[in-house]
């Protein structure tokens, strides 16, 4: 019996446990609807055929293979994807931005982009800083968004609403809005792509929003299993994408012969101006460096006198530079040499009769006695005076150290005179500091009479009405134009090496360069992460005047990069390519000359001069039809990697 009793516990537990694995099958993959903005660069916005690209469609793909389902995501224009989800057609909403209405009807997952939010204002209007000078200006704004909401609660009443960020700025472009508010990000894509940057300026910003992602109030679930697949996405994997997505009358004949001539004037003095600033800062670098030179084979002959007494006796007294020993407790002149003797114009005698303070002006004495009393070792006892016996004074430089002389603790110094060194220095420095003064209220007269001369050009072109004569007002233009960017240059030529390089980090400077240039629409590869350079200040300069000169012979570039490689002998390669077009074959010998293609081989110049101040050599080894490869190279001791560098690749 109870044989039949333990038989039928088996039979029983064996059916459990089989109940039990059929539970345990593979969990279904889920399918949740996504909706979002359609039009928010670079985080998301349509292809060249109209599919949804950007930062968040690559990150939800990836949320895809991390937790293995699915995401169908809808683009489309704000307000209407907002009330698309409220109709409860979607599981989450993205892009959106937290607030107390939204929180009523929403649960937010934790937010992972700060987003700065300022107004964009006409460049022709002044006087508006934030909401509360808005009066009497309708804003454009875009249906739906958290702006309207924050506008309103500060007293903004007057509003056009628009479908998208992309639709206010093209209207700003036609004329139709002065005044408009969306946030940084976008609003710096859709300036440069409709190329009005510069026709508005952009205000302190109003707020700083974040992105979230959300769900109904109350899906929990969907909500942690959103927020679970974004947790399990790696910093590096984030950085990747991001990467990725962060590169009147006719006018007469007479008139126009006049403004030619006026321009090519004009032209001439900038360049024997700048040649002229450029000649006095050699000179003055050639007097800096001869000081240098000089005070370096002083402390070089002090450094000789320690190796024993007697040669310090045959080079102390046939020494060419004037030296003196006196006591360190006294500092009575125990021996003076025969150059010091020539220099000064005391005999032996009058020399020896003197302690060292006698040499000195009265507001020295003090200061020096006490310094050549707490001396010790070789040093450097700075800039000091010495009168000679007719009672002149000269500037000196003294280098002085320890020895035993004659039994007596002494030390023994060699002296420079420097006096008309200092007077040159100085001279030099000053003609310097006036050339500049000049230069600047030269430039400052031209880019005035240039930007008036812009605006009647302009006035006439409006007056104008025989369309044959456009062209050639548009043609004056461009002469402004060019004017305006030789200026540019020469102030920034002007500077170059003014003032002293620094460790600087590429990949900060080359996304600041790429910044302030029309908008990349192709593929951008960048590594050069963790490592910094010893450069001019102008280091942007150099790196925005390379890609300009790229994008200029890009033509059918759909990817550039830039990267960094070590090479055998321990420098650093900067490489700077793409897959366009490339320099025609033609232009490379003058590529780094004024008379290369059309404006650019200026900038290519100054990018050289610049990179030439540490070192930096730069060259172009692309080909014609296989791209253009701007190759930077760096000795070791110019570069170092800091923070996520490769280790094995860092210079001191």
């Amino acid at each position: 019996m109870k044989g039949s009793h333990f038989t039928t516990v088996l039979i029983i537990a064996a059916f459990v446990l089989i109940a039990i694995a059929a539970g345990t099958g593979p969990v279904q993959a889920r399918t949740i609807s996504v909706v979002m903005d359609n039009n928010y660069p670079p985080y998301i916005f349509p292809d060249s055929t109209g599919q949804p690209q950007g930062i968040l469609i690559d990150q939800w793909r990836l949320w895809e293979e991390k937790t293995g389902n699915r995401a169908n995501i809808t683009a489309t224009d704000w307000n209407t994807a907002q009330v698309r989800m409220d109709a409860g057609e979607f599981d989450v909403i993205d892009t959106i931005f937290r607030s107390g209405t939204r929180e009523q009807k929403y649960d937010f997952s934790k937010p992972y982009a700060t987003l700065d939010v300022p107004l964009y204002v006409d460049a022709d209007i002044s006087g508006i800083s934030g909401p509360e000078s808005l009066e009497g200006f309708v804003v454009a704004v875009k249906s739906g968004d958290y702006t309207v909401e924050y506008l309103r609660s500060r007293g903004v009443t007057s509003f056009h609403e628009y479908p998208s960020y992309e639709a206010i700025v093209s209207a700003a472009k036609n004329g139709d809005v002065v005044v408009f508010c969306i946030d940084k990000p976008p609003a710096v894509f859709f300036l440069h792509k409709y190329g009005i940057q510069n026709h508005f300026r952009e205000t302190a910003p109003l707020y700083s929003g974040q992105f979230h992602r959300a769900v109904k109030k109350g899906d929990t679930q969907t909500l942690a299993e959103v927020q679970a697949g974004f947790d399990a996405i790696s910093p590096a994997e984030y950085e990747n994408i991001d990467r990725k997505w962060t590169g009147s009358s006719v006018i007469s004949t007479e008139f126009l012969w006049s403004f030619a001539v006026m321009i090519a004037g004009i032209l001439a003095l900038f360049a024997i101006v700048v040649l002229w600033n450029r000649t006095l800062q050699k000179k003055v670098e050639k007097s800096t460096a001869r000081l240098r030179e000089e005070a370096r084979v002083s402390a070089d002959r002090a450094e000789a006198l320690r190796e024993s007494e007697e040669r310090y006796r045959n080079l102390f007294e046939h020494n060419p530079a004037p030296m003196l020993i006196y006591g360190r407790s006294t500092l009575r002149l125990l021996a003076v040499n025969e150059a010091f003797r020539t220099c000064y114009g005391y005999t032996q005698e009058e020399a020896l009769a003197m302690v060292l303070t006698d040499l000195y002006p009265e507001e020295e004495k003090e200061p020096i006695a006490d310094l050549a009393k707490r001396l010790h070792g070789y040093a450097r006892a700075g800039e000091w005076h010495h009168r000679k016996k007719d009672g002149s004074w000269m500037t000196i430089v003294a280098y002085s150290h320890d020895i035993l002389f004659k039994g007596v603790e002494a030390r023994v110094a060699v002296i420079t005179d420097i006096t008309e060194l200092k007077k040159t220095a100085e001279a030099l420095q000053l003609a310097h500091k006036k050339l500049n003064q000049l230069n600047t209220i030269t430039f400052q007269d031209i880019q005035s009479a240039a930007f008036a001369l812009n605006s009647y050009l302009e006035l006439m072109k409006r007056e104008i009405r025989e369309p044959t004569s456009i062209p050639f007002i548009d043609r004056q233009k461009a002469i402004v134009r060019q004017l305006t960017e030789t200026l540019d240059f020469s102030k920034k030529y002007q500077t170059m090496g003014m003032k002293p390089p620094s460790w600087q980090n590429v990949e900060q400077v080359f996304l600041f360069a790429i910044s302030h240039l029309p908008a990349l629409s192709v593929e951008r590869d960048l590594a050069v992460s963790g490592l910094e350079i010893y450069a001019d200040p102008l280091l942007e300069t150099a790196f925005a005047n390379l890609v300009s000169a790229m994008i200029h012979y890009g033509t059918g570039a759909t990817r550039f990069s830039f990267r960094s490689r070590e090479n055998p002998d321990g420098s650093i390669s900067l490489v700077l390519e793409d897959n366009g077009r490339g320099i025609p074959t033609e232009e490379r010998t003058v590529l780094f000359t004024p008379e290369s293609g059309q404006g650019t081989g200026a900038g290519l110049v100054l990018a050289r001069e610049i990179l030439s101040i540490t070192g930096i050599t730069l060259r172009e080894e692309g080909a014609e039809g296989q791209g253009t490869r701007f190759v930077i190279g760096i000795p070791r001791s110019e570069c170092r990697f800091t923070g996520s560098g490769n280790s094995e690749m860092r210079t001191s």
